[in-house]
């Protein structure tokens, strides 16, 4: 039986920054499963996780970093990931 290495469980973790959390605390309606899907594409689980700091997945926290980081600022509710915008010439 191979026995997993201690430090491959945290690789697979981290903690999402804690400017992207009071971004996301900000725009946030309310804190029920429906809102948190439409809003962040997450859990109430990983909502609970995130907002007391404590690690999830690491490509959900990069997600939630680079989406509250992008030029924009934070994609409008409900527009996970944010559309592209038109090409020029095109309405």
């Amino acid at each position: 039986m191979s026995k997993v290495p201690e430090t491959a469980a945290p690789q697979r973790l981290r903690c999402v920054d804690t400017l992207v959390v009071g971004r996301m605390k900000a725009r946030l309606p309310g804190e029920i499963d429906d809102v948190l899907m439409d809003s962040f594409g997450i859990s109430y689980n990983t909502w609970r996780k995130v907002r007391s700091g404590l690690p999830i997945r690491r490509s959900v926290a990069e997600r939630l970093e680079r989406r509250f980081r992008s030029p924009f600022g934070h994609a409008p509710f409900g527009a996970w990931p944010p559309r592209p915008a038109p090409p020029p010439g095109r309405p």
